[in-house]
């Protein structure tokens, strides 16, 4: 297999690419959600990664200009429970975007302080990734992940979903909240080129088909951002009814 990335053919170890192409199964998501909790409470440097830069109480306006694409742990986690990731190089590199950019915009500013933290705290998320069973994941292989373009394989790409991860999908679709449903709903219909007819109406039957790989992703993306939401709501009832 010859695998080309925009700059000619890749020169990544077949070990790297593997591990970079792990597919997130919901288990996999699982133990990565409770990696960054975990990263999110390490000693000392955690809580600095844990939510978005707020340059504005910080009086840092520049920081947007700097830093043209912002990450922290809670944004990775919000992504990655909306099903934003289908490989793990992807979430690996929006993680590595946390520790860069606090690198690039901060240097060794405040006696290095926030390169310090930057360093400790990428170690500390990659050293617990790494003890994700059946990952294969070092520190050696993330620093090749994140620092290289990674090809496009497309019989990896376009790989269809699985039986189980429909099914996982058809029953988290069907615990949403009616309004929440139907928006799911119609969103699929509309990307199969339904008719305005065909969207109206209280019953509907919808037919999956497994090759539909980008309309079915997109979706299932769809899908879990609704049921964050849903929750979330949830939450937000639940204390108001406190007080």
């Amino acid at each position: 297999m010859v695998l080309m990335t925009q700059s000619g053919v890749s020169q990544l170890p077949e070990n790297v690419l593997k591990c970079a192409y792990t597919r997130i199964t919901d288990d996999l998501r699982q133990a990565l959600l409770k990696c960054i909790d975990s990263t999110k409470k390490a000693r000392t440097f955690g809580s600095v990664f844990a939510e978005p830069v707020d340059y504005v109480a910080l009086g840092i306006p520049d920081y947007i200009e700097v830093i043209k694409r912002p990450m922290d742990l809670s944004t990775l986690k919000s992504n990655l429970l909306i099903g934003e990731y289908i490989f793990l190089h992807e979430f690996l590199k929006d993680a590595e975007l946390i520790f860069s950019n606090c690198r690039t915009y901060n240097g060794m500013s405040n006696d290095g302080y926030f390169w310090k933290a930057a360093e400790e705290v990428e170690k500390f998320f990659i050293n617990t990734i790494s003890r994700v069973d059946g990952l294969n994941l070092t520190l050696d292989i993330y620093k090749k992940i994140v620092q290289s373009p990674i090809p496009v394989i497309p019989e990896y790409s376009e790989l269809p979903m699985t039986v189980s991860e429909l099914q996982i999908m058809i029953k988290r679709m069907s615990e949403l909240p009616k309004p929440a449903l139907t928006a799911c709903i119609q969103y699929y219909l509309q990307r199969k080129g339904a008719s305005p007819e065909e969207m109206t109406g209280t019953e509907f039957t919808l037919h999956f088909v497994s090759t539909d790989s980008a309309i079915l992703r997109d979706l299932d993306k769809l899908i879990r951002k609704k049921a964050m939401e849903a929750k979330e709501n949830k939450t937000q009832r639940a204390k108001k009814l406190k007080h």
